[in-house]
């Protein structure tokens, strides 16, 4: 179990808290490129902070914080131009590094340098993988980390986004439970079918031996099912989870993005031969009555991450044997926010350029787990 008091530290991800300064010192996706259009501005959360996304009029993304500086309207309800961004209150401009450059009355009224010593919150955009990144933490900014999957030439991406009311620690802290695909998603699965009289969609197997270990960019989590060799590359190889919140899979990833305390924007980046061809659509987690639900592989996550509530109290937890990866990860969130605090890059910080693109390795074909892990099953038995 956790104390209350340490449970707060590593969920809450607002400035200045420890959480939420570990959270600043790695890049973030906050959008598909092609949802954001030239002259198009979009209001985002993130790290607790209310932001603006846009693309300025020569098509470069800005991010700034929403509220003007002047009388505090909202900077959504502005528009774009070449330079940046206008508020539609009285008139005031906005460069993508938030420099003011234009203030109608102030400038015609003879005070001509009011201008210059105005200055809002901004932050770096870049778009790589077909994804528009952004770094909230002190200069100067690491590298982006450029993974194999988003440099992949010959490839159709698939983005799917989902917000998501609970907190982001549930669900990273669900990558280092290989035990939960036994029961969450095969179990499950066959027994809704067995139920509704149809054949289980999924062979069941049991996890003999589980295993964790750290590598430079996190944890890698092994597992070995009943009716794998010892040489299958899910006990051999494994796949990644890379620190502090993102998993890894030979040809799909998913982000898990702290909007606030109780939020989380939720990415599924997938990838399949193609000729480049980029897709975003909204992943839903509820029906038009608000139910949960459970037909895929990830909607099944998601009720578990939502079941715990917003905040997981984990003052009331009791771990077991297969919690092992949890409790490392755990640690290395302690150690990581220990190692900020101190003035010291955390895991899997990258400075280098020389050192993108990053290959890493994975899990290859396993007769039980890559199917349904790989894109997964859906209750009816269905490709999810």
């Amino acid at each position: 179990m956790l104390s209350i008091e340490d449970n707060a530290k590593y969920t809450e991800v607002g400035p200045g808290t420890p959480g939420g300064e570990l959270h600043r010192r790695y890049w973030y996706p906050i959008a598909a490129s092609i949802d954001v259009a030239t002259n198009e501005i979009i209001p985002i959360r993130l790290l607790g902070e209310d932001l603006v996304l846009y693309r300025n009029g020569k098509g470069v993304l800005g991010l700034v914080q929403r509220r003007c500086p002047h009388r505090s309207l909202s900077l959504q309800y502005g528009w774009t131009e070449d330079e940046g961004i206008r508020c539609a209150y009285h008139g005031w401009a906005f460069n993508n590094e938030g420099q003011c450059f234009s203030q109608p009355y102030e400038d015609t009224a003879g005070e001509g340098t009011f201008k210059d010593r105005v200055k809002i919150t901004a932050y770096p955009v870049q778009e790589v993988g077909g994804l528009a990144w952004t770094y909230l933490g002190p200069e100067p900014r690491p590298e982006l980390p450029r993974w194999d999957i988003l440099e992949r030439p010959g490839v159709d991406r698939r983005i799917q986004w989902t917000v998501l009311p609970c907190n982001w620690l549930q669900i990273a802290e669900n990558t280092l439970d290989p035990v939960h695909v036994e029961w969450l998603h095969v179990n499950q699965a066959n027994v809704i079918a067995t139920r509704e009289g149809r054949e289980p969609p999924m062979p069941a197997f049991k996890h003999l031996k589980v295993d964790f270990d750290i590598f430079e960019y996190g944890i890698y989590k092994r597992r070995l099912v009943e009716g794998d060799p010892e040489d299958s590359t899910d006990w051999t190889v494994g796949h990644p989870f890379i620190f502090p919140s993102t998993l890894a899979q030979e040809n799909m990833f998913q982000w898990r993005v702290p909007i606030d305390d109780t939020h989380t924007l939720h990415f599924i980046y997938s990838v399949t031969p193609g000729s480049g061809v980029v897709t975003s659509d909204e992943f839903p987690y509820h029906d038009e009555e608000g139910q949960l639900l459970n037909e895929f592989v990830s909607q099944q996550d998601f009720v578990a991450w939502l079941g715990q509530g917003e905040v997981a109290p984990r003052n009331l937890e009791l771990a077991g044997r297969s919690d092992r990866g949890i409790l490392m990860f755990r640690q290395m969130l302690r150690d990581a926010i220990q190692a900020v605090e101190d003035g010291k890059d955390p895991i899997g910080v990258i400075r280098d350029p020389a050192r993108n693109p990053i290959y890493i390795l994975n899990e290859g074909a396993s007769p039980h787990t890559t199917r349904l892990l790989g894109g997964g099953i859906s209750l009816s038995g269905l490709p999810a």
